[in-house]
């Protein structure tokens, strides 16, 4: 067993711990037809795909749709060009050792009372998974694997790897046909 996957089973350990202490929300299925509040949480990239998921932030708004955007990349400075003034944005320094967050601003964001949360990660993401498991959110979104089936109220199945902007319209999609 790797240090990696060492670090994985007790970060779910005491991902399990801390989700029996909270005292979360009802979990209620909600569409876009009644949705108020939508937090989406991505992978920064720096490239093209940020910038449709912004855009699904700002198409959300025309609908009267708040829309929160918090996106995670490992380190800043890895990064090329500024980070997009949109989108919250944390890092590594927001996580201790086990990728639970340490920040006021990823505390906020989970304690927000979104009607849906939506995770535009295709793969494995253990802080951007972390967010989604302690959040208050009423209904959780996100691409189907094994390793979250506890994670999400409500996942798109397919092969989504790599490709986020078809998760993405998927997932609107069917947020579309929910009432």
């Amino acid at each position: 067993m790797s240090i990696g996957n060492l670090k994985e089973k007790i970060h779910l350990y005491v991902r399990r711990k801390k989700i029996s202490k909270i005292n979360m929300p009802v979990r209620s299925t909600c569409g876009l037809s009644r949705a108020k509040k939508i937090g989406i949480v991505f992978r920064l990239t720096s490239g093209e795909r940020d910038q449709k998921i912004i855009k699904l932030g700002k198409d959300l708004a025309t609908q009267n749709i708040i829309a929160d955007l918090l996106a995670y990349t490992p380190s800043l400075k890895s990064k090329k060009g500024n980070p997009p003034l949109d989108v919250a944005i944390f890092t590594d320094k927001d996580l201790n050792w086990l990728w639970f967050p340490k920040s006021k601003k990823l505390n906020d964001f989970i304690n927000n009372d979104f009607d849906i949360l939506i995770s535009l990660c295709t793969t494995k993401c253990m802080p951007v998974e972390s967010i989604v498991a302690l959040s208050k959110a009423g209904f959780r979104v996100g691409a189907y694997s094994n390793h979250s089936l506890a994670l999400y109220d409500f996942m798109v199945q397919n092969n989504f790897k790599g490709k986020e902007e078809l998760l993405m319209q998927e997932i609107i999609h069917y947020l579309k046909i929910i009432k």
